[in-house]
């Protein structure tokens, strides 16, 4: 799912320069893929993480800029937080569409 995703970004924005993510995407292959396209990762580690890359040079070029200037990395890792907070707005401000299928639940979900 991610490979499709990350192609599709490409094409739109050929010249990327950084991806930001969550944990979820901080595991050796994604960064490697991230890095083989001349795009800078900035996932955040898991608390179990190595330095052993294992074939993928993103993964250790990664943790590497975050071990040397965590400062710089982790204002470049919180512009996620940002646009995060942006897409809560968004959604706040005009709301979702409900969820539920049956009607009694579209109810439930109305009022909470």
């Amino acid at each position: 799912m991610f490979p499709g995703a990350f192609g599709q970004t490409l094409n739109c924005h050929p010249n990327l320069n950084g991806v930001l993510g969550d944990g979820i995407y901080g595991c050796r292959w994604i960064t490697n893929l991230v890095s083989e396209n001349n795009a800078t990762p900035h996932f955040l580690p898991r608390s179990n993480v190595t330095f052993k890359s294992k074939g993928a040079l993103g993964w250790y070029d990664m943790l590497y800029s975050l071990w040397e200037y965590p400062q710089e990395w982790l204002e470049e890792y919180y512009m996620r937080s940002i646009s995060e907070t942006v897409n809560s707005m968004v959604k706040c401000r005009f709301g979702a569409p409900l969820r539920k299928k049956l009607d009694s639940r579209k109810e439930t979900e109305t009022r909470l």
